[in-house]
């Protein structure tokens, strides 16, 4: 295999959305749940994923890889819609269904690091486009935390594109908990892409013995604690929601 690295310097990095779930206690999947706060504000048809794209591309990402269930999955429909609502979006965003459906989301984030491996590969046969690159780093971006400040996000890019962590792990935190998102340099992309570990937690554990710093960085968003899984959780989710965006109208009322 043959994989274009990524140029000495640049700061690009690509998102993963691990979507393969169906999650059953919210009948629902979560990325397909309505959410028009942050940066959807105003978009009444703004879903979960549809905020999470946004998010990202307003923060530089340059690949977005959506990994759904395949066949006729919600998320692959809804990623559709919003393909549809949002052409620009198109080279960017890209989805494909899980490669490990017995995996759960450790499968989905191996499923990424294949695809973004697989375009990479195809750079030696000519390819143009910006995504033909293997990104400096990637971000595991799960769909359950659409509530996630947008200045925490930043806050974590700013950090993990440093070159003093360029081959190391970063992990968003808040008063020293947490875990998501994730950001691991592509060195590490094979050996995700391969990794028989049964989840996430595990693989990156392991990286440790093999020298590879994890670092944490402190982000300041409590909903860096809360995960949807739940009806109550969504309902917790959308209060912190509700509560960054008056906390943002009175930074704006203070500017004027």
């Amino acid at each position: 295999m043959h994989n274009t690295p990524p140029a000495v310097g640049e700061r690009s990095f690509a998102v993963g959305i691990p979507a393969a779930g169906l999650s059953r206690r919210l009948g629902v999947p979560k990325l397909c749940l309505p959410w028009c706060y942050g940066v959807s504000k105003g978009d009444v048809d703004a879903s979960v994923l549809s905020h999470l794209i946004r998010t990202w591309c307003l923060l530089g990402a340059q690949r977005i890889v959506v990994v759904h269930g395949g066949g006729a999955h919600p998320v692959a429909e809804e990623l559709d819609r919003v393909l549809q609502r949002f052409p620009e979006w198109g080279d960017l965003v890209c989805g494909v269904p899980t490669l490990y459906s017995d995996r759960d989301m450790y499968g989905s984030v191996q499923t990424v690091a294949h695809q973004l491996l697989a375009e990479s590969e195809t750079n030696a046969g000519g390819c143009s486009t910006h995504h033909c690159r293997l990104p400096v780093r990637l971000i595991l971006s799960p769909g359950d935390q659409p509530h996630l400040q947008f200045g925490a996000l930043q806050r974590l890019m700013d950090v993990a594109l440093l070159p003093e962590h360029a081959s190391g792990i970063v992990r968003a935190r808040y008063q020293g908990r947490g875990g998501h998102p994730v950001s691991l340099p592509s060195v590490l992309l094979p050996r995700l892409a391969e990794s028989t570990h049964p989840t996430l937690k595990h693989f990156l554990a392991a990286q440790v013995p093999e020298g590879v710093r994890i670092s944490d960085v402190e982000c300041g968003d409590p909903g860096l604690l809360l995960d949807i899984d739940t009806p109550g959780d969504l309902d917790a989710a959308l209060r912190l929601a509700c509560a960054d965006k008056v906390q943002s109208v009175l930074r704006d009322e203070g500017k004027s």
